[in-house]
């Protein structure tokens, strides 16, 4: 019969992966709250747990901020545009 002989605890939320490193030394785990941990399996103690940041909002923000700007000077340039074009025809109907 099978015995639990260690329980992870240091996720505070659901574990979504689980691995054994090569040689067998340690698990590393890693959870919804963001913490990846690594385990040594010869005294089932927490060695290190490291942050994951999500890169991708902060980059997703970067690019929208980018975006904005962009937009922006499109539009300008559109209202340039239409100006010239307007003030164009209108001189010519003049001359």
């Amino acid at each position: 019969m099978d015995r639990c002989v260690a329980a992870l605890d240091t996720h505070v939320s659901v574990i979504r992966g689980l691995d054994v490193t090569r040689d067998g030394k340690y698990l590393i785990s890693g959870a919804r709250d963001k913490i990846v941990s690594m385990t040594d399996l010869s005294n089932y103690k927490t060695v290190r747990s490291f942050p994951i940041f999500e890169v991708s909002s902060l980059i997703k923000n970067e690019i929208y901020k980018y975006d904005i700007i962009i937009i922006i000077i499109l539009l300008l340039l559109l209202l340039l545009l239409l100006f010239f074009y307007s003030n164009t025809k209108s001189l010519l109907i003049i001359h």
